[in-house]
């Protein structure tokens, strides 16, 4: 099968394209079996000595790498995505680049050394870019078969004035350049006892302008193989003309023989910008699968020798980073409303309850990864949560019915052994969390392994707006609610010159199901006098549970002058209106209002109610 990114259906090999050269190579005696491993249907790449990806064609390098709009000799910035890689080799404006200083392709990494040039001498030597893409090809249109990992790879070089003896490793282990001029780590080697396989080199030689084609493919062994003690020959295979591949095509690769377009930024030193001359573009492919099982790679290099011997001196290097392994990914986080579950609001202890799902994908191609496991980074404090439910992956933990707690932001809870690729087996983890925050916007992260134990792959997900609003806003009702009496007579006061005394009684009630802080209570007086009750309600803050009533709220006083100037005692009146406000406990933002209360008191008789 194609990858996700592009499902155009697949030419075969195009004859036509190759022209004389696989005419060349099929005189020389290379039969090619009927089911082609890297080339032609069902296989979704074309080795076709060019870059141009045809409309209704298999994949070529320049739909690869997203250059569909460009015409040669303009030209595009390549794009990679999953399971891809481009690496410009050669810098502009007279920078510096990395060439070895030391090496053979038969030597452990550790006696390779690097040193920084101005140019890379000679100019046949020189890469200047280096590509691969790695697929997951339905090889043989039977579902209940294994699919094949296959590799393509290339590369271009800056001068084709000579042979062209190139290199072409896939490192198991992710390989880079350290200290001032080192590399690490070394070798992965094969174990044979163990199952394990080595890394990879692909040699691809071709010599006389394209007379004649070499291809070789070695595992690294370390010691005990069949060549130079440390590689063992897998395939090879020598042809006539610019095209090779291995008798059972596990293996070929090309290159043009004539010129074509580069698609990409490319300055030959002989020839037109933009345009890749005769014996410049190498390209191949390799089935992995059928070459040493199903084994994944995190780097590749691409190198150039001063011979075809693999004991030959390294001259130049493009290596890039090319994760064709699992790769872990946290795709969405987000928080969901279920009935009874989430959201909530416990007015007890104050805080909401909330729902929080984690999708988590394996996006790599082919492999498995290793050791799932979850860290929730928003648990702390008076945030709380716990794994209640997990579907997917394979070797899940038993989830107890009170769930599995995050002690820590820090702690990870391993949620399955392994995780296969793509999206229909994706795993979802439930989580519920309490939190004084409404809405509460979690955050996770994720590790897994490339194989048991490991911890290398790593992604996170913060929640936003769009994953908790509105489904996880709580709307907590809430309310105040006030009354008012004048329970007493209107006295005359003899301690006040037998002035008169009002005295009003109040209650307020908190008729919701947050807390409120209530932060402001008053009377006002008609005689334009006011007084602050706040201080009457209890507590610092002033809160009153939700339905609780604070009564016997009073507020005596000598008014300056009956209502309306009144100066008949039967009719004289002292009113006043009483008003209270405040804020939900939980979430200050929420401002409640009571609605006010009038009351008025008359002087002879007493005791007229609103």
């Amino acid at each position: 099968m194609s990858d996700q990114k592009r499902n155009r259906t697949r030419a075969s090999w195009k004859i036509a394209a190759l022209g004389t050269a696989l005419g060349a190579a099929l005189a020389g005696g290379l039969i090619l079996t009927s089911a082609l491993a890297v080339h032609g249907s069902p296989f979704p790449f074309e080795l076709d000595g060019n870059v141009t990806d045809p409309a209704g064609g298999a994949d070529d390098w320049q739909g690869v790498f997203e250059l569909s709009g460009v015409t040669p000799p303009s030209t595009g910035s390549p794009v990679a995505g999953n399971g891809e890689t481009f690496v410009h080799d050669l810098p502009a404006g007279g920078a510096k680049e990395t060439q070895y200083n030391a090496g053979k392709d038969s030597l452990d990494l550790s006696g390779w050394s690097r040193k920084d040039v101005t140019k890379v001498t000679p100019d046949k030597d020189n890469i200047t870019d280096a590509f691969a893409k790695v697929y997951m090809v339905d090889h043989d249109s039977n579902a209940a078969t294994p699919e094949h990992r296959v590799i393509y790879f290339g590369m271009d070089r800056l001068a084709n004035n000579g042979d062209a003896a190139l290199g072409f490793w896939f490192f198991r282990n992710k390989v880079e350049l350290t200290g001032i001029d080192g590399f690490s780590p070394n070798h992965t080697a094969r174990n044979l006892a163990t199952g394990q396989r080595g890394d990879i080199l692909v040699q691809l030689d071709v010599i006389n302008g394209g007379a004649q084609s070499r291809i070789e493919v070695f595992e690294w062994v370390g010691s005990g193989g069949d060549t130079a003690g440390s590689l063992q020959l897998l395939r090879a295979q020598l042809s006539n003309g610019t095209t090779v591949c291995t008798s059972d095509d596990a293996a070929c690769g090309t290159s043009n023989a004539s010129q074509t377009g580069s698609y990409w930024p490319y300055v030959p030193k002989f020839g037109t910008s933009g345009q890749l001359p005769a014996q410049s573009l190498f390209e191949g492919g390799i089935d992995i699968t059928a070459l040493v099982g199903d084994v994944c790679f995190n780097s590749f290099l691409a190198n150039t020798r001063t011979a075809h011997s693999e004991t030959a001196d390294l001259k130049d290097l493009a290596l890039g980073d090319f994760n064709t392994c699992g790769s872990i990914d946290l795709v969405r986080k987000e928080c969901q409303a279920e009935a009874g579950v989430s959201p909530l609001y416990n007015a007890g202890a104050e805080v909401y309850q909330t729902k929080h799902v984690l999708t988590i994908r394996n996006d790599g191609l082919g492999g498995n990864v290793f050791d799932v496991a979850i860290r929730d980074d928003a648990v702390g404090g008076d945030n709380i949560c716990r794994i209640v439910a997990i579907s997917g992956g394979s070797g899940n933990p038993s989830v107890p019915a009170n769930g599995l707690y995050f002690p820590n932001n820090t702690t990870y809870i391993k949620v399955a052994d392994s995780l296969a690729a793509g999206i229909a087996n994706q795993m979802a983890v439930t989580l519920v969390c309490t939190s004084p925050s409404n809405p509460f916007a979690n955050s996770a992260s994720i590790r897994a392994g490339q194989s048991p134990g490991g911890t290398s792959l790593t992604d996170s997900y913060a929640e936003g707006s769009s994953d908790t609003t509105p489904q996880c806003v709580k709307n907590v009702p809430t309310g105040l609610e006030l009354t008012k009496s004048c329970p007493n007579a209107v006295v005359l006061d003899p301690e006040n010159g037998y002035k008169p005394k009002v005295c009003v009684s109040i209650s307020l009630k908190n008729t919701g199901e947050s807390k409120i802080d209530v932060s402001s209570l008053s009377d006002a007086r008609n005689d334009g006098s006011s007084a602050n009750l706040l201080s009457q309600i209890p507590g610092t803050t002033h809160t009153i549970d939700p339905g609780v009533t604070v009564n016997n709220i009073t507020d005596c006083y000598t008014p300056l002058k009956p209502d309306a100037d009144q100066t008949d005692p039967d009719k004289a009146q002292y009113g006043d209106t009483v008003s209270a406000s405040g804020f939900a406990h939980s979430n200050p933002g929420i401002k409640v209002d009571a609605s006010s209360k009038s009351a008025s008191c008359d002087l002879c008789p007493v005791g007229i109610n609103n």
